[in-house]
């Protein structure tokens, strides 16, 4: 019987390529990170892709504010 599935190739890719500090370096990052002079829409999409390599996506509101 053949299980591939493409859940299943992804899930081969992450175990083979993904770094097992990307939460730790994203937290990282998080904490200092700085808007400055780039355009809010685009510090918001950096953010956002941070905050789900953080894994923080099921953070309350208020520790999200407090970063």
């Amino acid at each position: 019987m053949n299980d591939f599935t493409v859940e299943a190739l992804f899930r081969q890719m992450d175990i083979a390529f993904r770094d097992p500090r990307t939460q730790e370096k994203a937290l990282g990052k998080i904490n200092k990170t700085k808007q400055g002079s780039t355009p809010f829409s685009e510090f918001l999409s950096q953010f956002d892709r941070l905050l789900l390599e953080a894994q923080g996506w099921g953070w309350p509101d208020s520790i999200r504010r407090a970063i």
